[in-house]
């Protein structure tokens, strides 16, 4: 069973999925070998803070490799998170030290709610931020920021008129070339959703992690 001081198996779950989906290139969903590996990790008792700073720092390594591994699949990470969650649980890492990687955040949500008072859904969504708890770690941090940029840009999509949305995905569609139709239809959708997110952090780059947030 996972320690008492790890969140639930849910939550646990859904923070490493939103770095990975951050990571990866495309939007694909945690495959089951990744649901097998995160429920290992949790069942060892690896605290969530230093699995997820973990998977951020590593992960970016990988990627930047001159043949990096196709997917970034959670087993190319497996042993340097068991490597630092074992690190961690034996110093009894009872709680993520308190860090500052809410500041940036907080200065982005101020400006943005000054010039968009009047927004709707993403105006909502930039609200979460002000509700991130106080002294978390820099990668729990992290996780709920990418959660929230996620929100924030989805909203923005679902803000665009009828047309503007069909023109977006017909764009993104013919990036994909034949390789859309390769692709399964739940895994086309949930490529076409992270490739419509990067597209909008690009003309609106306010919850952008590389702009907004130094990752941990």
């Amino acid at each position: 069973m996972g320690s008492p001081a790890l969140p639930d198996l849910e939550i646990y779950v859904a923070h490493v999925a939103e770095v990975m989906l951050h990571l990866r290139d495309e939007g694909h969903i945690l495959s089951p070998i990744d649901q097998h590996l995160i429920e290992q990790w949790w069942e060892a008792g690896f605290p969530l803070d230093p699995v997820l700073r973990e998977l951020s720092e590593r992960g970016e390594r990988l990627k930047n490799r001159k043949k990096p591994p196709r997917g970034l699949p959670l087993r190319s990470l497996d042993k340097y998170v068991r490597k630092a969650g074992e690190s961690a649980r034996t110093r009894s890492f009872a709680a993520p030290e308190a860090t500052s990687p809410v500041v940036p955040a907080m200065q982005a949500l101020t400006s943005v709610l000054a010039a968009r008072s009047d927004h709707g859904p993403s105006r909502a969504a930039l609200l979460e931020l002000a509700d991130l708890p106080e002294g978390l770690g820099a990668g729990e941090s992290f996780a709920l920021f990418l959660a929230a940029s996620r929100r924030y840009y989805d909203a923005c999509y679902e803000e665009l008129d009828a047309a503007a949305r069909d023109a977006l995905r017909a764009q993104l569609l013919e990036q994909l070339g034949g390789a859309a139709a390769r692709m399964a239809p739940d895994a086309l959708e949930q490529t076409l959703a992270e490739l419509v997110r990067r597209e909008l952090r690009r003309s609106d780059p306010v919850l952008d992690p590389a702009v907004a947030w130094s990752a941990p």
